[in-house]
């Protein structure tokens, strides 16, 4: 089995209500609700990797908030691929999200509660749960 690795972003917006921004990824894909992420390029760090995809996937340009970062693994079926996914939360200052990439069919902005309702994965709603402890702790 090969092993891949992808990064992304648990991207927020913090305009009075903290909202995290979830992206749904086109049927042929799974349909499935989660963050923007990508495969790593060659020469590209972590965090590159997660700034390009959450840009591409998003349109959005973000920051990275230093002190939390993520790994989840599984095993992808559909592609016969042992995956690592890293994460980094990262903070928009934009609302506006543009689908540069086909492989994101919706998005949308959701409170923590909705958010972790919407997620597909438990992984993902794991990753949730961390990025939210981290901001609520360094309010």
């Amino acid at each position: 089995m090969v092993t891949e690795k992808s990064c992304g972003g648990v991207v927020f917006l913090d305009d009075g209500w903290r909202k995290y921004l979830l992206i749904r990824h086109r049927i042929e894909s799974g349909g499935h609700w989660d963050f923007p992420k990508g495969h790593v390029e060659k020469g590209e760090s972590d965090q590159e990797t997660a700034l390009r995809e959450i840009y591409e996937e998003a349109g959005l340009k973000v920051d990275i908030m230093h002190g939390f970062k993520e790994s989840i693994s599984y095993v992808d079926h559909m592609h016969n691929v042992d995956k690592i996914v890293v994460f980094f939360l990262c903070v928009s200052h934009s609302s506006e999200v543009k689908h540069i990439t086909d492989d994101v069919i919706d998005h949308i902005w959701l409170g923590f509660e909705d958010a972790l309702k919407k997620l597909t994965y438990d992984n993902a709603r794991n990753v949730l749960r961390k990025a939210e402890k981290f901001l609520s702790e360094n309010d």
